[in-house]
């Protein structure tokens, strides 16, 4: 399997238990991703380790829904063209491929990350569709800083802030 993540820069490993740092992966190129091997994963998932969810314009009206035997490419369709997302759960026990990738990419950050040290890796699978947005949920938004920093930023849910719910924008030069 090709190297997951690109050279992490040494500034970011500086920053790594400090800030937030955005590494770049190569992920999307894998056959792992492609919409064939994605139909072949939904249908022998357990029940209990995938969750298929529509979106209305409201949370009120988000469901779950059960495959109940659809193929796998024919819930990739609705997909594509409704507003809903998947979440495949332990996908380290669900696929050997899936073990061997959540491996390698800790091995990569361990290797990179001098302090780096885990153990009980998981990992999940979301697909999600693109019109899966509702309003007021967030978007694209274009912003110029005026100099270099550390910028706060919330959702409009202040109790959601208050439990964490936040974060910082880091602007380098």
């Amino acid at each position: 399997m090709p190297q997951v993540f690109d050279e992490i820069p040494y500034r970011d490993v500086q920053l790594w238990d400090n800030q937030t740092v955005k590494l770049r992966h190569n992920l999307a190129g894998l056959d792992l991703f492609s919409d064939e091997s994605l139909a072949r994963l939904i249908e022998p998932m357990d029940p209990t380790r995938i969750d298929i969810t529509t979106m209305g314009e409201d949370v009120s009206t988000w469901g779950h829904v059960d495959r109940a035997g659809i193929a796998g490419e024919k819930v990739l369709e609705a997909v594509r063209r409704g507003r809903l997302w998947i979440n495949m759960m332990g996908m380290e026990r669900a696929h050997p491929r899936f073990r061997r990738l959540l491996d390698q990419m800790f091995a990569e950050l361990e290797a990179a990350l001098p302090d780096f040290a885990t153990f009980k890796h998981k990992m999940c699978l979301l697909i999600s569709s693109p019109q899966a947005l509702a309003p007021a949920q967030g978007g694209f938004v274009e912003l110029t800083f005026p100099e270099p920093g550390h910028y706060p930023f919330v959702s409009h849910v202040m109790l959601d802030a208050e439990r964490g719910a936040h974060g910082t924008l880091a602007v380098t030069p």
